[in-house]
């Protein structure tokens, strides 16, 4: 089945946006996306928590292993994030095999924390496929054999053209530990 990978900074702002019209849950989600034609000062006047706030900054690229790669500012102003991208911006980098420039990244508070969460959504014909893992960061490639997997159907899918493995249900609540009342999550 044909699927298409979508950048760090679409995915949240999908999620932000339809998560609050789906079913009521509000997160509260700032990121910003540079390229090599983003207006810095354009960019702080549309989002001002940019030239206050610690920020993180990190390639927006369909690829993982960013942070080992020393590719992930953390603790920074917006002039030392200015600066980190202005280094790496069309940077040749190979991961994985693959080798290609770096052409946009993605910049948002900096949260300090001991332990990050991984979470995947695909979506196909068939419904929701959901993964989570508190083995989140830098460290999850090595930890996939800890990730949950759950797959909701389409509400025209019948459960019989699900895969056996598959359980339907509301799963993104079960995975993450939610109770069914809550509202908040900070992604």
């Amino acid at each position: 089945m044909a699927r298409k990978k979508i950048r760090e900074y679409d995915s949240k702002r999908l999620l932000k946006q339809h998560l609050n019209k789906l079913v009521g849950i509000q997160i509260d989600i700032r990121s910003a996306q540079i390229t090599e034609s983003t207006d810095f000062n354009g960019l702080v006047e549309s989002e001002p928590w940019l030239a206050t706030e610690e920020l993180v900054v990190k390639p927006d690229m369909l690829f993982g292993k960013r942070g080992k790669s020393g590719l992930v500012g953390l603790n920074l102003n917006l002039a030392q994030v200015a600066s980190f991208i202005k280094d790496r911006l069309g940077e040749e980098v190979e991961i994985g095999g693959c080798r290609g420039p770096v052409t946009a990244f993605i910049v948002e508070p900096f949260v300090p924390h001991s332990h990050e969460f991984y979470l995947s959504v695909i979506s196909d014909r068939l419904g929701c496929s959901i993964s989570f893992s508190d083995c989140g960061g830098i460290e999850i490639e090595d930890n996939w054999d800890k990730d949950l997997q759950n797959h909701s159907p389409n509400r025209a899918t019948s459960m019989n053209q699900l895969p056996s493995n598959s359980g339907g249900g509301s799963a993104t609540r079960r995975l993450l530990g939610q109770p069914a009342g809550s509202k908040n999550i900070v992604i």
